[in-house]
């Protein structure tokens, strides 16, 4: 049965910022525009971008980044082990992050050794997302820009699921949007 979780409230950079809905919360859900447009202001050209902040050598063979994988006819292949690049810091975490436009211009038109070898590095990777972006913006001069937080924050603490009318469905399982 879904219970309502109890409003929590966080004050941030003078701010506060209320979480509306139990699975998770938003800066856009919760603030206005104006506030929005001025904490980012005040932030400009930073990289919002929040890191597991665990053991590394752990997130490395949790994620399968020591290993090689392909995907062909809708299928993920391991086709076997293989070494970190040597001098990588490689990092990850969430992949929900806000970039600025100076890194994501770095990473799409840079020819860099860093961003054309790391772009070959994940090409063969599981969960691409959840670590490429961390591993170049911690390992190129773009990584004084780093903020070590997505501005999100998941309520993990609840019982999982939520009624299928909270989620959009309907009586016959269809589901029209998937917000929950």
């Amino acid at each position: 049965m879904w219970e309502e979780p109890e409003a929590t409230a966080w004050r941030v950079d003078g701010v506060m910022w209320e979480e509306p809905e139990a699975t998770a919360w938003r800066v856009d859900g919760v603030m206005t525009n104006e506030q929005l447009v001025a904490f980012l202001s005040k932030y400009r050209g930073k990289n919002f971008i929040k890191s597991h902040g665990r053991d590394n050598a752990r997130f490395i063979r949790k994620q399968g980044l020591d290993r090689l994988f392909y995907e062909c006819d809708t299928h993920m292949w391991r086709l076997g082990d293989r070494k970190i690049p040597e001098g990588i810091a490689v990092d990850g975490g969430s992949d929900w992050f806000l970039l600025n436009r100076p890194f994501v211009d770095y990473v799409v038109n840079s020819r860099d050794e860093l961003v054309g070898s790391m772009k070959r590095f994940y090409t063969y990777t599981l969960l691409p997302a959840e670590s490429f972006f961390h591993t170049v913006l911690e390992n190129s001069a773009h990584c004084e820009t780093m903020v070590d937080n997505n501005l999100r924050l998941t309520n993990w603490n609840r019982k999982l699921g939520c009624p299928w009318s909270r989620c959009g469905g309907t009586a016959d399982g269809f589901y029209k949007r998937n917000s929950c």
